[in-house]
């Protein structure tokens, strides 16, 4: 039996989220995040919206749409830009982030579900200043203002 607790261990575990930045006529270029509530994996920290992949889904974006549907109510008009992949260090954990330029000027989501206690636009240099969930901070450092390039 260890064997196989060994085998399902080392499977990876699939996330996928979305990052949806816009170019704001007032506010210049920001990043739509979402803070954790608690209870939920890093708490209190600001995050992409999004979640695990169910089991047997192999689209990856679909189940980021899925997500923002469940966590936010809807979502606006949207072209996608890119996505950027993390592996979480020391876990089995793969997290698929898609970045989206939201096309609805001034879209704002409906309804928060239990993961998120708000969300909030950001700048680049605001989102830097905020307790940011790994993943994100990993991106962000990597990207920068590149998430911001196709818009």
């Amino acid at each position: 039996m260890q064997w196989l607790r060994k085998a399902t261990a080392s499977k990876k575990r699939r996330a996928s989220g979305v990052l949806f930045v816009r170019d704001h006529s007032e506010h210049g270029q920001q990043m739509l995040l979402g803070k954790r509530n608690g209870g939920m994996t890093d708490q209190g920290t600001w995050a992409t919206i999004g979640g695990f992949v169910p089991k047997g889904q192999k689209n990856l974006f679909t189940s980021a749409l899925r997500e923002v549907k469940e966590e936010l109510g809807s979502y606006p008009k949207f072209k996608i830009l890119g996505r950027h992949q993390y592996e979480k260090p020391k876990t089995s954990l793969s997290y698929t982030t898609f970045i989206l330029e939201c096309q609805a000027k001034n879209w704002k989501p409906r309804k928060l579900n239990h993961e998120h206690s708000e969300t909030r636009w950001v700048s680049l240099e605001e989102a830097r200043k905020l307790p940011l969930q790994p993943g994100l901070k990993s991106m962000l450092d990597l990207m920068g203002d590149k998430v911001f390039n196709k818009l």
